[in-house]
Order: structure tokens, then C-alpha cells, then sequence
């Protein structure tokens, strides 16, 4: 039943006009009735569904006949759906429908019918290579062989295998291209430790990339060149450079060096608005990002990682309303349930960190995002160098507010053995600064005064120290200044604290 609920969900979560052979009007087709119980959210089991379908007089055959017809039907009608919102990238259209033209010459072959079959193939040929799809003109090519054998036409088969010999030897550098790829943005989407490690490889990558792409044409070898490009920008901490890219791209799409169909406006937008954010441009972020949301609808995945930029940025800018509006935004949208166990996971430590420190008189406590915490053994958790920290303050304001004083006093000895071994590089320094700022707190009994005083030379530091690039740390949730004026706040005012280590 799991394989057909999750065919299922994809139909009802996409538009489509018809399915395959099924019309979904006839409430007494027994597909349409499983289609439609396989869409029910209470999670039916087989045993249930063919109960419904066939009550107690009905054999099991005929029930695991009538899922299998419909599967097949269901797989049969996927190319029918309509994309345009889930894929935003016009490439993927276009590749669709030149592998649907494709389709259409093997027909035409099969049917005898060589003269519009080879025209549709020179047509198909005519688009891959205008528009860089190196693998596609192989496809083509390779139709066009077939088809001057069948004419037996001498001169068209010596002139399309020496252009096939051509391609394949570009598809094959296209095809390493997407290997190192793949390789790099695994390792670069890893954990801090894992990045920092891999970072010095990346530049050779690069220009690797860049060669291939510039020898081949190729549009995907341009597209894997650009991301790993930004990657590896956003990893140094190079922001400015990453703007410069953009304009630089603009510029090659302009002189038609690039055809403006490999050219991803979304995603250059979604990595202009994370340039404006590592960069202090608040506003002409939020300004981009309000203008960005008409072009990427709410039931695309990638909705969630822009709107995870757009509510990092409210929160630096201190637009807390704003936030609590995206957190809003985010969890009544159907689609969370797709996104990844990560994301998830993010998206549960923003909605504390709103929960404690914001100050919004909104109440967001029922908002569906389970809870993380530092003690979790959840991915985020993992990450020493990188989120565990947040996670770490989150814990230790909740303490503070609830004046839970023993626990924090119970605290300095784990602080002072993480910041140990865990902050060893000069890439780790606002971490280890916080974090010492925290014992600060608990050595000095939570007394405003003297916390102040003693936090001063460590808060200066702070504040003169650059937050490092992606390779190194993730992110500031909430930028470590803010967070530590907030900690100042929650400390009493004027008067000496009473709360002693026992």
C-alpha cells in the first residue's frame, strides 16, 4: 500500500488533467475509489482498503489485481503532470520535451515512416545544440545513424558519425563533470569538520569545472561550474565575490555566451538574497526576497530554503514580527512534510529560538515542529562546530529564564571541556568567544554588574572577530551579539545577585 499512497500523493500534490485510462468523476470505478482511499490521510492498511472496496465476500486476488492495474497507470501518467510549479528551471522543460521528441522518432522508425521520422530528429538535433545538451545530441545523432543506414544514404552516415564520435567524447567530459560535482556538493553540504577539511580541493575543482564547460558548451557543465563556484564562494566567506558572479553571469547570458535557458533566475535570486544576509544589506535582502516569492510557489521544496534566507534575514535585521509571520508561513504550508529530517530540524530550532527570545507577544507554541535539543542525537546535534552551539545558548537561556541557577552551575565544567576540544582553530573563535562568555555568566553567579564587567573585554572580541565563511560555521541563527545583549537583559538590573554555587 506504501508504494501506491506515495504515487498517489504526488498526483494529488501536483496538477494534473487526467490520469491514464482513469476517470476520477466516476464514483463507482473501483479505481477511482482506491484512488481516492489511497489519498486518505488516516493511513489505510491493505487489509482495510479492500474491505471498503470489496467488503467480506471479495478474494484478496482481486484486490491485488485492481492496486496493480492502477500503479501501472499511475507510473504510465506521470509525464502528464503538470511541472511548471515543481521544477522552476526552464531546462527541465525543455529537456522534457526534447526526450518526448525523441520518443516520437522512435515511433516513426517503428512505424516505417523514415522521412518524418529524420526530420524530427534534425529538429530535436537543432535545439540540443543551440541549447548545450550534449547528451541529448548524442540521443539525436544516434537516431540519425539509424535512419541514413535505412536510406542507405553513405555521405549522411559518414557525416553524422563523425559528429557523434565528437559528442561522445564531449558527453564523456560532461559526464566527469557531473561526477566532481556530485562529489563536491556532497562533502560541501556535510557537517563544519568534514567542509574544512575538503575546502583546499575545491579550487582545482573549479577550474576543472570551468575547463570542461568551456571546452564542451555543454549547458549542464555550465550549470555544475556556476554551483560549485557559489558553494565554494559562500564557504570562504567570499559574499561580495558571489554578487560579482551573478553580474558576471548576467553579462554572459546577455552576449549570448550562455543560452538564458541555463540561466536559473530562482536560483541566482536564492543565492543573491544568502549573499545579502553574510554581507550586513538587510534591506535590499528583504526587499529581494518580498519581490522573490511571486516567483516560487509554496508547493515547490525549494519554497523552504528560500524562506529560510528570508526569515534569516528578518531575524539580523531584527524584524522579529516578520519572523513569526514566516514561521507561520512555513508551518501551515501542506508541503513541510517533504522536506528533508535536516530542514525539519532547522526549522524546529528557529521556532524556539522564536519561542524564547523574540519577545513577539504571539503565541507560537503550537506550531508542528518537534522540539530539538543539544542532549538530542539528531544531525544538527552532531554538529559541534555548527548548530550544536546554537543549540547549547537555546538550552542555556531556557535555563536562565526559568532561573534554573543550580543546572547552569552544574553547566561550567561541560562548557570549559567543550570549548576544548572542540574549538582548537581560529575559524572557531566567535563560537569559543560565547561560549566563554556563558561561563562568564555562571562564574560570576549571574551577578548584571559584574558580568557586565567581566564579559566586556570577551564582548569586544566578539564584536571585532569576522564571522567566518560556510566551510567553517554555519550560520548565525541569531547573530552571537544579539545573543548576548539578550543573556545582559535577562540578568537583574542595579541590584547584586543573590544566587550563590552551593
Amino acid at each position: 500500500m506504501e508504494e501506491l499512497r506515495r504515487l498517489v500523493k504526488i498526483f494529488n500534490e501536483n496538477k494534473f488533467d487526467k490520469i491514464y485510462s482513469i476517470s476520477l468523476l466516476e464514483e463507482d470505478s473501483q479505481e477511482s475509489r482506491l484512488f481516492k482511499l489511497a489519498s486518505s490521510k488516516k493511513n489505510l492498511t491493505d487489509k482495510e482498503v479492500e474491505e471498503k472496496l470489496y467488503f467480506a465476500d471479495a478474494g484478496s486476488s482481486a484486490y491485488r489485481m485492481l492496486k496493480s492495474r492502477l500503479k501501472k497507470k499511475l507510473y504510465k501518467s506521470l509525464h502528464l503532470l503538470d511541472m511548471q510549479k515543481r521544477f522552476l528551471n526552464e531546462s527541465f522543460h525543455d529537456e522534457k520535451d526534447l526526450h518526448e521528441q525523441l520518443l516520437t522518432v522512435r515511433i516513426l522508425v517503428n512505424v516505417g515512416e523514415f522521412t518524418l521520422a529524420e526530420k524530427t530528429a534534425n529538429q530535436v538535433l537543432a535545439r540540443a545544440k543551440k541549447q548545450g545538451y550534449v547528451q541529448i545530441t548524442v540521443f539525436a545523432l544516434e537516431r540519425l545513424v539509424g535512419i541514413a543506414v535505412h536510406d542507405s544514404s553513405l555521405a549522411k552516415l559518414d557525416l553524422y558519425e563523425r559528429e557523434l564520435e565528437h559528442y561522445r567524447e564531449l558527453y564523456k567530459l560532461e559526464d566527469k563533470a557531473r561526477s566532481l560535482y556530485l562529489r563536491a556538493r556532497l562533502i560541501l553540504n556535510s557537517k563544519v569538520e568534514e567542509r574544512s577539511r575538503y575546502i583546499n580541493n575545491v579550487p582545482s575543482i573549479i577550474e576543472e569545472l570551468k575547463l570542461v564547460w568551456q571546452t564542451t558548451g555543454s549547458s549542464k557543465s555550465f550549470a555544475y561550474y556556476v554551483r560549485i563556484n557559489f558553494f565554494y564562494l559562500e564557504c570562504i566567506g567570499a559574499f561580495n565575490a558571489i554578487v560579482e558572479a551573478v553580474e558576471e553571469i548576467n553579462t554572459l547570458v546577455s552576449k549570448g555566451v550562455v543560452d538564458a535557458n541555463s540561466y536559473s533566475e530562482q536560483y541566482i535570486r536564492f543565492i543573491y538574497l544568502y549573499a545579502c544576509l553574510r554581507v550586513n544589506r538587510f534591506t535590499e535582502g528583504l526587499e529581494s526576497a518580498e519581490k522573490f516569492e511571486a516567483l516560487i510557489p509554496e508547493e515547490n521544496i525549494n519554497w523552504f530554503a528560500y524562506k529560510e534566507n528570508h526569515f534569516l534575514l528578518a531575524v539580523h535585521s531584527r524584524n522579529y514580527k516578520l519572523a513569526i509571520k514566516i514561521l507561520n508561513q512555513v508551518s501551515t504550508n501542506d508541503a513541510y512534510q517533504r522536506i528533508g529530517q535536516v530542514f525539519k530540524e532547522k526549522w524546529s530550532v528557529f521556532k524556539r529560538a522564536a519561542t524564547f527570545i523574540f519577545g513577539v507577544d504571539e503565541d507560537i507554541s503550537n506550531l508542528p515542529f518537534d522540539d530539538v535539543r543539544v542532549e538530542e542525537p539528531l544531525s544538527l546535534s552532531k554538529d559541534k562546530q555548527g548548530f550544536n552551539v546554537f543549540l547549547i545558548v537555546l538550552d542555556f537561556i531556557e535555563k536562565l529564564k526559568g532561573k534554573e541557577y543550580e543546572a547552569l552551575f552544574k553547566l561550567e565544567e561541560r562548557l570549559q571541556k567543550y570549548i576544548l576540544v572542540h574549538f582548537k582553530s581560529p575559524e572557531t573563535e566567535r563560537n569559543k568567544l560565547l561560549l566563554r562568555l556563558l561561563l562568564t555568566t555562571i562564574r560570576e553567579e549571574f551577578d548584571a554588574t559584574k558580568v557586565r564587567k567581566k564579559g566586556a573585554m570577551l564582548f569586544q572580541k566578539l564584536q571585532a572577530t569576522p564571522v567566518p565563511g560556510d566551510a567553517y560555521a554555519e550560520v548565525e541563527i541569531i547573530p552571537f551579539e544579539h545573543l548576548w545583549e539578550f543573556i545582559l537583559a535577562l540578568l537583574p538590573v542595579g541590584t547584586k545577585s543573590t544566587v550563590k554555587q552551593k
